[in-house]
């Protein structure tokens, strides 16, 4: 909720969302999504069989997240992360326990540096599952965060603040 205090949905969408996309806004089968304040759909059809949160095929719907374990789902670090909004009217498949969605389509509003965000905001973070494989979170303060189960293997740490966080399956090689 901290990403959205403040914004307001553009014009048309109820909801907001995250995705993390490689450094040069692909994903995987090279979907390039834009890095630019952009509406995205998919290439279609969508599979009325489909009520997964997951695109069956390529066209099947866009996959976005609610979560940091939900962006995890998709193996892209969490580094490059897209603000997205949606409407709901748009959603074909949902799966509340990993925090993840397929939609229809969505509106690009911001890239988000992942490392910045947590350095800035992370204290008391639920990150479950979130992977934070390779990020900078020098002196990030997440004292008190969940990170059960995050990856966090060569991520830089130095001088950050993981006083009472819960670290409990955590990759931390």
């Amino acid at each position: 909720t901290k990403i959205t205090e403040g914004r307001k949905l553009p014009r048309g969408r109820d909801a907001w969302a995250i995705k993390s996309v490689h450094p040069d806004g692909t994903t995987s089968n090279g979907f390039v999504w834009p890095l630019t304040r952009k509406t995205v759909a998919a290439a279609g059809p969508l599979r009325t069989t489909n009520k997964g949160a997951c695109p069956s095929e390529n066209g099947d719907g866009l996959c976005l997240a609610t979560s940091w374990r939900g962006m995890a789902s998709g193996g892209i670090r969490a580094i490059t992360l897209l603000l997205v909004a949606y409407n709901t009217a748009n959603v074909h498949g949902i799966d509340k326990t990993q925090g993840k969605l397929r939609v229809s389509e969505c509106f690009v509003v911001e890239v988000i540096d992942g490392g910045r965000l947590l350095r800035e905001q992370g204290l008391g973070a639920d990150l479950g599952g979130a992977n934070l494989g390779g990020a900078d979170l020098s002196c990030a303060n997440l004292g008190g965060a969940y990170l059960g189960g995050a990856n966090l293997s060569g991520a830089y740490l130095g001088c950050a603040n993981l006083g009472g966080a819960n670290l409990g399956g955590a990759n931390l090689g």
